[in-house]
């Protein structure tokens, strides 16, 4: 199964229409990583569990009447266990430990509480499950994440074939496990994706492309945190230039370059919209064209009228 990247400096609607079907979701929230990282670091896996004590009531009766004391002693003796409640009414005193638990709750991409994520000690998260209301005793949550275990493998195994292969089977070995981990998203892969396109430059694999936009896209959203949207414009520029990118990828990077410049409030309105007609150029079949006429005209429009 592949899953979805989100490419952009800020996540806009429009570059959902660009999506190519191989890639996977990046996520803007920043995720404590070193705190979560520190629960596995004897080696164990990581059980994450979500609640929303004071404004869930299934959370509330979750925290109540299953995560006893005993229930949380049991779940200790496999897992490093973290509780990560998300309080819509802290005290003062609650705030700081508030926000970092947000910034978890986005990162992992929680639908509802109670919710739980079961990942290595490496944060390869391998399963991830609601609680659900027929939930009702602590034995039939032990049960759930036991049976939940058996996606664990399939991770690790990808993991260890990233280790046992070079060049461009390397290079399918990464995507392969980034289409199979349960958070792909995660910046600590940024590594991982960045060594594709050197792993495999004559592209057999198929996949320099993809990953020479991923790349790029990285360091702009690197550049653009600073401010620096000129740079970031720059990446996806180089991206778009390099040759590698399929026409949907080509598209996209010139689209990005555009956005990005624009977002410095002094680029050249010619230089902008040249940029965008590049992108329809690239890829004139696809749905987004017609979004991007639109952009062209809006800009020239604009142009226009401050005249």
């Amino acid at each position: 199964m592949h899953k979805l990247y989100r490419y952009g400096l800020l996540c806009i609607g429009f570059c959902l229409v660009f999506m190519v079907s191989s890639c996977v979701s990046t996520s803007s929230a920043k995720r404590d990583d070193a705190k979560v990282q520190n629960y596995g670091k004897n080696g164990r896996d990581i059980l994450l569990i979500f609640t929303g004590s004071d404004w869930s009531k299934e959370a509330e009766d979750f925290s109540k009447n299953i995560l006893t004391e005993s229930c949380k002693k049991e779940l200790a003796k496999n897992y490093a266990v973290r509780f990560i409640d998300l309080l819509h009414n802290p005290s003062e005193n609650e705030r700081a430990a508030v926000q970092k638990n947000y910034l978890l709750f986005s990162e992992y991409a929680v639908p509802d509480v109670p919710f739980i994520v079961l990942q290595t000690a490496k944060q390869d998260v391998y399963a991830s499950a609601v609680i659900d209301a027929d939930i009702k005793t602590d034995v039939q949550l032990m049960d759930k994440i036991k049976a939940l275990t058996a996606q664990r493998a399939r991770v690790v195994e990808a993991r260890k074939r990233i280790s046992r292969t070079k060049g461009a089977e390397k290079a399918q070995a990464i995507d392969d496990f980034l289409n199979t981990v349960g958070n792909p998203e995660a910046h600590h892969y940024d590594s991982l994706r960045m060594q594709v396109p050197a792993l495999d430059s004559h592209n057999k694999s198929g996949l320099k492309g993809k990953y020479v936009l991923m790349s790029a896209d990285i360091r702009a959203k690197s550049f653009a945190k600073q401010g620096n949207y000129l740079k970031a414009g720059d990446e996806y520029k180089a991206a778009a230039e390099t040759g590698d990118l399929s026409p949907a990828e080509l598209q996209l990077a010139w689209y990005l370059a555009a956005y990005s410049y624009l977002m410095t409030g002094t680029a050249d309105t010619g230089t902008v919209t040249g940029y965008l007609q590049k992108a329809i150029e690239a890829d004139p079949q696809n749905a987004a064209v017609q979004q991007l006429n639109l952009a062209i005209h809006k800009l020239q429009k604009d142009t226009q009228l401050k005249k």
